[in-house]
């Protein structure tokens, strides 16, 4: 019985993946160079700097397998492999993912250079939940409100290092809905990079309608067996664009952002076996405006960023974390 029905599944698997129409061979490329200038408004300290340097390539080998690689040739002077997976989608609704790719939680977190509307990323995306893993992903899309729920299992472990055995996995699962203007989001997030295992929540909210873009996004860090105090963050921005006739520039937009977080700990323990605060409270505030070209697939944005920093008395502030001026020149393709 057993046998008859797996025997079942691959004849209706061969026959959705069969069904497929002709497909081009030739590899999508996209790549950015992000080349910036930023100095602390305390003390003038600067520094010039190649932010990324990445290069993406997807394609196909049959209508319903594709594959994607990208790279960081240069982020912040090193090289980083950051995606490399394989993808299956045996029915139009449905899809399997294996390899190394973002777990699927936040929505800020899924924002990579070519769709930055900020110089620097948010305490969410950035500290809190920058996950990359290896591991297995299926997603499933309803017509209902282009309903999207997506979940996987995966390595714990670093990216950098495929080769350790492990009883334990870490998870994620994400539902997100379109209703008209807006996108609602909800997901949840469990990893062990140590001994601690922390548990993640995150909701958020998108508005895009003509000239404005904004999105509210919460997410709660908890730790178990009460290792460390749960951390929370909220990032929430505006962003509005209008045509300009600049030279060869068309589109100036400006942006402002409010976000914070309270003390965190990237889950990894001391010698003594405890977590410690890797980042510690603070709030910023964030105003930039961006001028933009785009003509085809080729754009090319200039952006400023002020970005305002509070902390709590008596912190001691982490380099680059402080007030600051970012000046970036953007090339996407």
């Amino acid at each position: 019985m057993i046998r008859r029905a797996i025997l079942s599944l691959f004849a209706a698997a061969s026959l959705a993946l069969g069904a497929g129409a002709k497909v081009n061979y030739v590899p999508d490329l996209e790549g950015v160079i992000r080349g910036r200038w930023e100095m602390e408004t305390r003390g003038g300290w600067n520094r010039f700097a190649v932010r990324n340097a990445r290069l993406s390539v997807a394609g196909k080998v049959a209508e319903p397998v594709s594959y994607y690689l990208r790279a960081d040739f240069c982020d912040m002077g090193k090289f980083k492999f950051l995606d490399g997976w394989v993808q299956l989608r045996p029915f139009r609704p449905f899809n399997i993912r294996v390899g190394q790719f973002r777990m699927p939680c936040g929505v800020v977190t899924f924002r990579g250079p070519t769709s930055y509307i900020f110089a620097n990323r948010s305490f969410i995306g950035g500290t809190l939940c920058n996950y990359r893993a290896v591991g297995a992903r299926l997603a499933y899309t309803l017509p209902f409100h282009n309903l999207t729920l997506e979940g996987g299992v995966f390595n714990p472990g670093t990216i950098s290092d495929h080769t350790p055995w492990t009883r334990g996995k870490a998870y994620a699962a994400k539902a997100t809905a379109t209703i008209g203007d807006f996108k609602v989001s909800g997901s949840i997030l469990s990893n062990i990079p140590d001994g601690v295992r922390m548990n993640f929540y995150d909701v958020a909210l998108v508005y895009d309608c003509g000239r404005w873009h904004a999105e509210a996004e919460y997410m709660h860090q908890a730790y178990t067996g009460s290792a460390f105090k749960a951390c929370n963050s909220v990032n929430t921005f505006v962003d509005y664009g209008m045509p300009v006739d600049l030279g060869i520039f068309e589109t100036l937009s400006f942006q402002g952002r409010f976000d914070w977080m309270t003390d965190q700990s990237n889950g990894r323990c001391d010698d003594s076996g405890r977590l410690q605060c890797t980042s510690p409270a603070k709030r910023r505030i964030t105003l930039g405006s961006t001028i933009s070209y785009n003509e085809g697939p080729l754009f090319c944005d200039i952006r400023l960023n002020y970005e305002k920093y509070f902390y709590n008395d008596g912190i001691a502030i982490p380099e680059g974390k402080n007030d600051k001026i970012v000046a970036e020149l953007i090339i996407r393709f």
